[in-house]
């Protein structure tokens, strides 16, 4: 199938090369945008088709379903361009970046200069810049003299540098807000602690304050216990006083001693009385 409209030729005099130089340099210091990406659609067989009818009217997601719906009857690099320029102007880069990837197949070299130059201008839209500087420099290399390729070659390096310049201020203002948030949490485990250690304190003193209203308490019950147990006492005393106490084996055998001298001793005296009255008697009969 052939490619029947391909994109303009730039022919460039001195001095529109020195008006490009000064816009160039002007647009870098500014930071402006990317120059104009080559969005034309490719077209093929006789005339313009319904995609590139709907591209032209501005008419993008008509013309992305357009060229979806080709592609799905068959792989062609030319709807498969045609429907990543749609997409880049819907807004949606990641997706043109893989459809300009699937049309890198095209072998006219203008072609695939076109497909190198917008997929640094897509890759760039959506912030792969390294990725997008490397597609610059291919596509320089088809085409050495472009000067919108070498002014967005420029621009993205530039870029770069001025990310790499921020990227030690972000990671210090990181962490600073790292550090930050390390002493919240820190303060607020401390807090916590502190709080655990007041409630600890308060319940120990709760404690101790109920210990000393009990602590009269037990020693007047104390008090009252040897005080009884001294009344008691007492009057055991007195009732073993009252009370006949149990003699032991010893003191039994000498009571009955003593009971067994007493009578004989009693046996022994009556015996000398009676002999006494004898006699006297005896005397008297004389």
């Amino acid at each position: 199938m052939s490619l029947l409209k391909n994109m303009r030729p730039r022919t460039t005099s001195m001095r529109s090369i020195g008006a490009l130089l000064g816009r160039l340099a002007s647009r870098i210091l500014a930071g402006s945008l990317l120059l104009g990406c080559i969005l034309t659609p490719w077209q093929w067989a006789a005339g313009a088709d319904q995609g590139e009818q709907a591209y032209d009217q501005g008419k993008y997601q008509q013309a992305i379903q357009y060229y979806q719906q080709l592609l799905k009857k068959r792989d062609m690099p030319e709807a498969s361009y045609n429907l990543g320029s749609a997409l880049h102007k819907a807004g949606d880069y990641d997706q043109s970046v893989r459809m300009f990837e699937q049309s890198l197949s095209v072998k006219n070299p203008e072609k695939k200069f076109q497909v190198m130059y917008n997929l640094g201008n897509s890759l760039a839209k959506a912030g792969k810049l390294k990725e997008s500087a490397a597609f610059y420099r291919r596509a320089l290399e088809l085409n050495p003299g472009d000067m919108d390729t070498k002014y967005n070659l420029e621009l993205v390096q530039r870029q770069m540098k001025q990310q790499q310049k921020q990227s030690p201020q972000s990671s210090q203002d990181n962490k600073q807000q790292q550090d930050q948030q390390q002493q919240q949490q820190n303060q607020q485990q401390q807090d916590q602690k502190n709080q655990e250690q007041q409630n600890q304190q308060q319940q120990q003193q709760d404690q101790s304050g109920e210990n000393r209203e009990q602590q009269p308490q037990d020693q007047q019950q104390g008090q009252n216990q040897p005080q009884q147990g001294s009344r008691d006492q007492q009057e055991q005393q007195q009732k073993q006083g009252t009370q006949p106490q149990p003699k032991s084996l010893d003191e039994q055998e000498a009571d009955q001693i003593l009971n067994a001298l007493r009578t004989n001793q009693d046996k022994v005296m009556k015996a000398q009385i009676q002999k006494r009255l004898k006699k006297v008697q005896t005397e008297k009969d004389w």
